[in-house]
């Protein structure tokens, strides 16, 4: 019994592991929106080709 319940305890700390990871990719897939509404919002103040300009650059850095 001992040998078994050893790698369930392995699978259940791989699959913390793997909800932290993708955690973290939700918080980057948010901040990316974020971002990308901001822009949105301030188009009314640029031309569209500078917000296009601005949308590549992020997504570049992203």
């Amino acid at each position: 019994m001992d040998n078994r319940r050893i790698p369930i305890r392995l699978r259940m700390s791989d699959n913390s592991s793997s909800r932290s990871s993708s955690t973290n990719r939700i918080l980057k897939a948010n901040l990316s929106i974020y971002l990308s509404s901001i822009y949105l919002s301030l188009s009314s103040l640029f031309s569209s080709n500078t917000v296009q300009n601005l949308i590549y650059i992020t997504v570049e850095l992203i």
